[in-house]
């Protein structure tokens, strides 16, 4: 199969202890091409981000309405995962985009 522009997550971000994770399916390949975080609480937040335990986002700070983009070109194989939590439940947006194809 050739590589295909995918959505890998979406969600509202719980806290460290239920952080929401995505895992690379058996025989295939995941490149996280672009990661946006959006809070829409009213308070500052921090979120965190983590590619195969690895912290790609580590704990920023997202004051009240802000929108954080990154722009990256991660590879993850077969059995690797996205982490994503924040400080504040129901506070911060994900979106994580990208490209898959198989391993």
């Amino acid at each position: 199969m050739a590589n295909a522009p995918k959505l890998l997550h979406r969600s509202i971000l719980t806290t460290a202890e239920t952080p929401r994770v995505e895992t690379v399916p058996p025989g295939r390949r995941w490149i996280v091409t672009n990661i946006v975080l959006a809070n829409s609480s009213l308070d500052a937040t921090t979120a965190t981000v983590k590619l195969d335990g690895v912290v790609l986002v580590p704990g920023v700070r997202l004051e009240p309405t802000a929108i954080l983009t990154v722009d990256c070109a991660q590879i993850l194989t077969t059995g690797t995962t996205i982490t994503l939590y924040a400080s504040a439940a129901e506070s911060i947006a994900a979106h994580v985009s990208g490209v898959e194809g198989d391993a």
